[in-house]
């Protein structure tokens, strides 16, 4: 028989998941901080992060871990087919490729992830306490004290049309309103509401068109779909009173962002149609299959090369996965992002895949901590929508003698 069922001691999930979501970003790339927080220096502590919550709060059978792992290693194994490549046209040699692609073990927090088994509440938890410190440091480097971030090129000054400087973690809070939304849906109440509202402020306030595009159709789902009439009433009533705030007092500042995107497009010399041009240009069919590769600056100038021209594989999304891993990691990656899309499990999934969805020509460029994390999460909401009332309320999981898993509700 199973034991007993008892309330659990507190585990700080929350923060530590606080704690991955900052090591993401570096720390926001602070410069006084530059010093002890690099970012190799914070992927060693990621992974040191992944070792220490796997080791100490694995709560799962390591069969029941192995569900999950199937897109883990259709990406690694795209990773591991583009050092051929990499080998055979840059001359990079083997070692070297898999020192240089040491980023990607990041993917490893999908199994981590789903064996120490978050609650939506600590999850919440993480992705609102980083949209704060997200939007103090915004405002400060912006306002305060400029010096705090690093000016590398003319898209982190803040020019006429500019509320803020970009900082990195946009990604990161569109997927907090989501999650916030999601409790929208279920019951409306003050408090869920501020957030969705404070999260899309936020969005809105950066001014990322990607995010921005996918944050608005996002929230029209949520609205479609929220569970009860009274809620739907409400909720599409404060949307359109929403709506029309942000329209009537930022009508300018819509007209200017529509007017840039579509004089970029147009723009021969737009940084991301550049970048485009590349990763399309005719190259040998193993390169198309397996991608380029991850090429090391001790191997070849490229990546130093293509920066010179403005052209960066994060700029185009999947694209750019698909450019450097091939056919295989980014296809692996589509393939989620379409089951997610096609799912009828829950508004989280479902919102999460139309995101990456929207930004797989920008911003889904998986094959970074920030975006990372985040597709990691989205997998883990995936494979838990199974699990009764993950959705309503925080699950944790245990084990019988026996191996047999019980469930158990934290009140």
């Amino acid at each position: 028989m199973p034991l007993t069922f008892h309330k659990e001691k507190p585990r700080f999930m929350g923060l530590w998941l606080l704690l991955m979501l900052l090591l993401s970003v570096t720390f926001f790339e602070l410069i006084p901080l530059q010093g002890i927080l690099s970012p190799n220096q914070c992927f060693g502590y990621q992974i040191l992060l992944l070792f220490i919550l796997f080791t100490f709060y694995n709560r799962t059978n390591i069969w029941e871990i192995a569900r999950c792992m199937k897109p883990v290693w259709w990406i690694l194994a795209g990773v591991a087919l583009s050092f051929v490549s990499a080998n055979m046209y840059y001359h990079q040699n083997y070692m070297r490729s898999i020192l240089t692609n040491r980023h990607m073990l990041v993917v490893m927090a999908l199994p981590v992830i789903y064996a120490v088994k978050p609650t939506l509440r600590e999850i919440r938890f993480a992705f609102n306490a980083f949209s704060v410190i997200f939007l103090v440091t915004t405002i400060v480097a912006t306002f305060i004290l400029p010096g705090l971030l690093p000016v590398r090129d003319q898209f982190q000054i803040v020019q006429e049309e500019d509320f803020v400087r970009t900082l990195p973690g946009i990604r990161l809070i569109v997927i907090a309103m989501i999650l916030s939304m999601n409790e929208c849906r279920k019951k409306l109440t003050i408090g869920d509401f501020f957030w969705t509202v404070f999260q899309f402020g936020i969005v809105f306030l950066v001014q990322n068109r990607t995010s921005l595009l996918a944050a608005v159709i996002i929230l029209f789902i949520g609205i479609r779909t929220t569970r009860s009439a009274s809620g739907r009433m409400i909720g599409s009533l404060l949307g359109v009173f929403l709506a029309f705030i942000l329209l009537f007092y930022t009508a300018s500042q819509w007209d200017f962002l529509i007017q840039q995107t579509i004089d970029e497009l147009s723009d021969p010399e737009y940084n991301r149609n550049r970048a485009y041009s590349y990763m399309f240009a005719h190259r040998q069919f193993y390169r198309i299959v397996l991608g380029d590769g991850f090429i090391s600056a001790f191997t070849h100038p490229i990546m130093e090369l293509l920066r010179e021209q403005g052209i960066y594989h994060s700029d185009v999304g999947l694209i750019g996965v698909w450019n450097q891993y091939g056919i295989v990691t980014a296809g692996t990656m589509l393939v989620m992002i379409a089951k997610g899309l096609s799912s009828k499990k829950n508004y989280i999934v479902n919102a999460t895949a139309v995101y990456f969805l929207v930004g797989t020509i920008s911003l889904s460029y998986f094959t970074m901590a920030e975006t990372m994390i985040p597709f990691c999460l989205f997998l883990y909401f995936y494979y838990m929508s199974d699990v009764p009332g993950f959705d309503t309320q925080p699950v944790s999981y245990s084990w019988t003698a026996t191996g047999q898993r019980y469930r158990s509700i934290n009140q």
